[in-house]
């Protein structure tokens, strides 16, 4: 075989009889590519993957998994006893919360449902998030970055007015401060994105909107009460962004007066699977937001003890790195892209390798509808990888394989 005397039958795809490894004319069945000191190299080159030609690689990297973009709702209360959290949260939105965003490769979206301005409890957010250089002015927003629904958000309200201006003043809720907005902060949404309500609060809810109340009397029940209506009053104002009770399109997470998961501490949160908490957070705490908690449990969201802003950059990335996780699309990745080049999906291939087994070529078609029931076949939708769904199921069957994907050159 290939010239050389075999130690075994040598027909799989990628096999030859390799060259001489020490043993004058004796040669070992071996998986290309080789060596480029060997008489049967491939290099630069690699194998094919179908037969046992050798064929040039623009792209060979490990699969890089696709997300799902992200809108931020930011909802802050503006009461008297918020100006150090406010603070807290200016000091920390662009470096500890959107470049750390940024750095995981997330599209994503920041946008304010609170008071802008120039007092202790106002919000003003600085660049390069926004374009906002004049806190006493108006906020500037960014499109497609950063949006401020200039709002005052009391004490118990914030569930309220998230509602309330929703579709804004043309559709009868409260207009934001300069009139800039009038049909909501709901158009800056995307619907294909997650929604990611970020709630700063020491406080709980007691608010009517459109005939509903909701008051979560800092106790448990209640709390289990007011999330349940708020949720089917959100769910109702627009299914395409918010989802269904069958699948929901948004997660709430509360930094509120409640004490930390562990007291000692006072950055871990609590998770959705861990009960709701009375125990305030100090100093400062004035209600545990029992409403609020219910919405995070209910919606994958985490909570946060608010009361020690020095600590709310460690908060801002534990929430970027949650929606990071979040966001993560089943079986899906992005497109290769060499520099200077584009990429034909048609010259795309992937390279499953278990831990224990021999890797599996996966080659693409048309759509999503020629799959069949193909173990080996992937297909190019929107700029994304998307693996058939019995090839899906190969892959996560084998949590610890590698998957690689592979350009061949023009």
């Amino acid at each position: 075989m290939d010239g050389y005397c075999c130690d075994q039958l040598c027909d799989a795809a990628c096999d030859v009889c390799a060259w001489d490894l020490g043993a004058s004319e004796d040669g070992a069945c071996t998986p290309a590519p080789f060596t480029s000191d060997a008489s049967e190299a491939c290099a630069p080159q690699t194998c094919d993957g179908v037969g046992v030609d050798c064929v040039e690689l623009c792209v060979d990297e490990p699969a890089t998994p696709a997300h799902r973009p992200a809108d931020f709702i930011f909802v802050v209360d503006n009461s008297g006893s918020m100006g150090e959290e406010t603070q807290g949260l200016e000091d920390n939105i662009n470096t500890s919360f959107a470049n750390v965003v940024a750095s995981l490769g997330l599209d994503y979206t920041v946008n304010m449902v609170t008071n802008h301005g120039t007092s202790s409890t106002s919000v003003c957010v600085s660049p390069p998030l926004s374009g906002t250089v004049d806190c006493a002015a108006a906020a500037v927003e960014i499109p497609g970055q950063f949006g401020h629904y200039d709002v005052d958000v009391q004490s118990h309200d914030g569930l309220c007015v998230l509602l309330d201006t929703f579709s804004g003043s043309n559709a009868g809720g409260e207009a934001d401060e300069w009139g800039l907005f009038p049909d909501g902060w709901g158009p800056w949404l995307r619907t294909e994105a997650l929604k990611v309500f970020v709630v700063l609060t020491d406080d709980g809810t007691s608010c009517t909107w459109d005939g509903n109340t909701f008051n979560d009397g800092n106790t448990v029940i209640d709390g289990q009460a007011v999330a349940v209506a708020w949720d089917e009053q959100l769910l109702a104002l627009s299914p395409a962004q918010f989802g269904t009770v069958a699948e929901r399109n948004y997660v709430l997470h509360g930094m509120l007066a409640v004490q930390a998961a562990i007291p000692a501490i006072p950055t871990e949160p609590h998770l959705p699977s861990d009960p709701v908490v009375t125990a305030e957070c100090a100093p400062g705490g004035v209600d545990p937001g029992t409403g609020y908690q219910w919405l995070a449990k209910g919606t994958g969201g985490l909570r946060f003890g608010l009361c020690d802003p020095s600590i709310y950059d460690t908060i801002f990335e534990q929430l970027a790195a949650h929606t990071h996780a979040q966001t993560l699309l089943e079986c899906q990745y992005a497109v290769p892209s060499p520099v200077g080049q584009s990429v034909d999906p048609d010259r795309l291939r992937m390279v499953f390798t278990p831990p224990a087994a021999e890797a599996s070529v996966y080659t693409p078609v048309a759509t999503a509808a020629d799959c069949g029931a193909a173990t080996t076949a992937f297909y190019v939708f929107e700029e994304t990888l998307h693996l058939c769904p019995e090839t899906c199921a190969e892959v996560e069957a084998e949590p610890q394989a590698t998957l690689d994907v592979q350009a061949l050159c023009e």
